[in-house]
């Protein structure tokens, strides 16, 4: 049944009705592979790629082709092989893709005279030969021309001999060889004539009529040129005037239900450019809200930052006036302590002391009392000046930073108890007022802290003055601490010292660990 349905097809194949004979290689591809039949599934494909190759449709004629290929290649079907190497390489012809098109011609050659199929090599040799004719390379076009041309007359093959010598008749016409080219042209319509193939036939005449008129023999081109044109009429009989109506209308048929699927689309179209067109307002819309909206965050974030920096300037400036004040009252009370206090005190001892003489032989316990008087006078005396100097160390206003801080540590290191050592460049020249009392606060400050929780034995104090920036760093080899502690501390200490470095703009870093001492380092900018 399969063979039927491809031999019918064949059949139209033959009269250009390649829809019914694509109808029929179907069928018979449908009833292979109902059996199973690789051979026969692999021809039928080549077929199908016949009818699409016909109507010039390559891709789809080079995918049926690929796939014959691929199965004759496995069940070792070097016929079936060589068969569709010849039309992929006629099809990659017809596109002009001569290196293709020869590439597969070869291959086909190969294998052909591989099995000895005299029919295949003729063909392929026949192929190959129009690739070099194409290419205008006549001296090879005809070698390859003429070898098909003897091995078809082996075989008999009269149809495809009469071929070749029209090849061949072409080839000395552009060699002009005109002579030469009329003997071959004439053996191609001695055969064309027996076959009485009007389609040989136009072609055998034209070439023939190119020949004479070369040769200036008008009569005989213009004969032929004739006898062509009338084969090329009795071509178009009301057989094909009804194909080509049949092909008309099929085409305005085709052409009307394009153009409804192009208007349909069209429509489609159009409503999809409004659709996305309302979607890209709607989106923009959105957008432009949104962007509003992270805009007005962030500007009401930013007046938010704005005014928490002047709240924290306008607490830090604060107290920066309620710690200058406080050190101008210290101040104040200092300097009253040493010189009014101070100095009623020592008028008194003096007084004191003016009435020794005078009381000493009236009352034998007076002058006992006396002595006593003086000495709480003279405690009191040490007691303001010390108390003079913790308000406001005199070193301090009189001298500067740096004779303050020797004076500090030196008392310090009187106990024994630990030992502090400062190193000090850049201070040639003293710092403003509110700078040198700050930073001496803090050094005494840290020393406190030191003194009564670090239980340490060395401390080394480093300052460091470089231009407009003063560096003070605090290292001891106490117990150390946890520095998350800090935020949990009660005590006024650390947060003095925080306070006094936040209110000169200053930064601070701490590095401690529980058993390894802690560090402590300051940094002032812009000092004056």
């Amino acid at each position: 049944m399969m063979k039927c349905y491809r031999n019918i097809g064949y059949v139209y194949y033959g009269q250009g009705n390649y829809e019914a004979a694509f109808q029929n290689y179907w069928k018979a591809l449908e009833t292979a592979e109902e059996y199973g039949n690789k051979m026969d599934i692999s021809a039928c494909l080549n077929n199908i790629g016949n009818i699409y190759s016909a109507q010039a449709n390559y891709p789809k004629a080079i995918e049926y082709y690929q796939k014959s290929l691929n199965i004759s290649e496995d069940i070792g079907d070097d016929i079936g092989v060589t068969s569709c190497f010849n039309n992929i390489g006629n099809i990659y012809n017809y596109q002009a893709n001569y290196t293709m098109a020869f590439e597969y011609y070869q291959k086909s050659l190969k294998i052909s005279k591989k099995i000895g199929s005299k029919s295949d090599i003729s063909g392929s040799l026949s192929n190959i030969g129009s690739i070099y004719f194409y290419q205008g390379n006549y001296i090879y076009a005809l070698k390859y021309f003429q070898e098909s041309l003897r091995l078809y007359e082996e075989l008999g093959d009269k149809k495809n001999s009469m071929y070749c010598l029209n090849n061949i008749g072409s080839i000395n016409i552009e060699l002009r060889n005109f002579q030469k080219a009329v003997e071959y042209l004439q053996k191609a319509l001695v055969i064309a004539e027996k076959t009485d193939s009007k389609k040989d036939l136009s072609l055998v005449y034209r070439n023939l009529s190119e020949a004479y008129d070369s040769l200036c023999n008008y009569s005989m081109a213009y004969e032929y040129l004739r006898m062509h044109k009338q084969a090329d009429d009795s071509l178009l009989n009301e057989e094909s005037r009804k194909k080509l109506i049949e092909i008309q209308t099929r085409y305005e048929t085709e052409k009307k239900e394009k153009e409804i699927i192009l208007l349909n689309q069209k429509t489609k179209d159009q409503e999809l450019w409004i659709l996305l067109g309302i979607i890209l307002s709607v989106s923009s819309l959105c957008v432009i809200i949104l962007l509003f909206f992270i805009g007005y965050n962030r500007y009401r974030h930013k007046q938010k930052l704005l005014m928490t920096e002047a709240i924290a300037e306008q607490q830090k400036l604060r107290f920066k006036e309620v710690i200058e004040a406080g050190e101008r009252e210290r101040k104040r009370i200092a300097e009253d302590l040493h010189d009014s206090l101070g100095q009623m005190l020592s008028t008194a001892r003096l007084n004191m002391a003016g009435l020794e003489d005078i009381i000493h032989d009236k009352d034998s316990s007076a002058p006992e009392i006396l002595k006593t008087a003086i000495a709480l006078i003279d405690e009191s005396c040490m007691e303001a000046r010390n108390i003079s100097h913790n308000i406001m160390p005199g070193a301090l206003i009189k001298l500067g930073l740096i004779p303050a801080a020797k004076e500090l540590i030196a008392k310090i290191n009187k106990s024994a108890q630990i030992k502090i050592e400062l190193n000090q460049t850049g201070f040639d020249s003293r710092l403003s007022e509110s700078y040198e009392i700050a930073i001496y606060r803090i050094i005494q400050e840290v020393l406190s802290n030191i003194i009564r929780h670090a239980e340490a034995t060395q401390v080394n104090i480093i300052l460091l003055r470089d231009n407009n920036s003063v560096k003070l760093n605090v290292c001891e080899n106490g117990k150390g601490f946890d520095i998350t502690q800090i935020e949990k501390s009660t005590g006024m200490g650390w947060k003095n010292i925080f306070s006094r470095v936040a209110m000169l703009n200053g930064t601070i870093k701490i590095d401690a660990e529980p058993g390894s001492g802690t560090s402590i380092d300051i940094h002032f900018h812009n000092v004056s």
